[in-house]
């Protein structure tokens, strides 16, 4: 219960989009992101999509599917259907997880700078380096038929791991994030995959993760499907009311 209770809320935070513009130019530099990438990706204010999800666990697979809302406010809500009515809520003020026939929620308080979202972790880098931000042009790595892939790494100076972003030159998407610690080692590896024009902006709907545990390597799929970006949603959408009646428990106790 514990474990499975723990992948599923690793994999609901690392929910992220990533979007590239077809007309950008990388640039001869190559010492910063390419503007494009920052400009369009920070364009994305709000999307709301249907969404499933798989966890590749030893003792076998765990699906879930529901519909997925997120704002750059940072903010996002999962309405879960299968394999029961829940709802996941990430706000200022914390992070909920309620199971509906259980009456049961699961909380955690925020008590410090809310983490980079799914849709500001561009606009939180703009086309000149911040003082404690730092993004390295680190050349090309060949994939697949002989295709080009540029690699960048964003480094904050308050943060021990840091992200690798491969981008894709002649296709003008991203195809990986990682997050590696200061040693190297990739702690998680995002692969985006599927991806649907919007305003020439190529949003990828289907994304594998690999998540390194004390247990090994993790496999997460999440699918897009029916995605609406922009769209005005209330703020009110995010709120989550705690009531007498609940069962509350502290997210700590799964994961002791």
């Amino acid at each position: 219960m514990k474990r499975k209770f723990f992948i599923t809320i690793i994999l609901c935070l690392s929910i992220i989009f990533i979007f590239a513009e077809k007309n950008l130019s990388f640039g001869a530099d190559h010492n910063l992101l390419p503007e494009g990438f920052v400009r369009n990706y920070s364009s994305i204010k709000t999307i709301k999509a249907r969404i499933r999800q798989r966890i590749y666990l030893p003792q076998g697979t765990e699906e879930f599917s529901g519909r997925f809302t997120a704002s750059s406010s940072g903010n996002f809500r999962i309405d879960y259907i299968e394999p029961e009515p829940q709802t996941v809520v990430k706000n200022s003020r914390g992070l909920f997880w309620f199971f509906k026939n259980r009456n049961l929620l699961f909380y955690q308080e925020e008590n410090q700078k809310n983490p980079l979202s799914a849709l500001d972790i561009f606009s939180e880098i703009s086309s000149v380096i911040k003082e404690n931000i730092a993004v390295k042009y680190c050349g090309i790595q060949l994939y697949g038929f002989l295709k080009k892939a540029h690699i960048y790494s964003i480094e904050y100076k308050d943060r021990k791991n840091k992200i690798l972003i491969w981008l894709d030159e002649s296709r003008q998407v991203i195809l990986k994030r990682y997050v590696v610690d200061n040693q190297g080692v990739e702690l998680v590896k995002e692969e985006f995959m599927n991806y649907f024009d919007y305003n020439s902006i190529q949003v990828p709907s289907y994304i594998v993760l690999f998540i390194r545990t004390k247990g090994g390597i993790i496999k997460t799929e999440s699918e897009y499907s029916d995605i609406k970006l922009n769209e005005i949603i209330s703020e009110d959408v995010f709120d989550f009311v705690i009531k007498q009646n609940m069962e509350l428990r502290a997210f700590n106790e799964l994961v002791k």
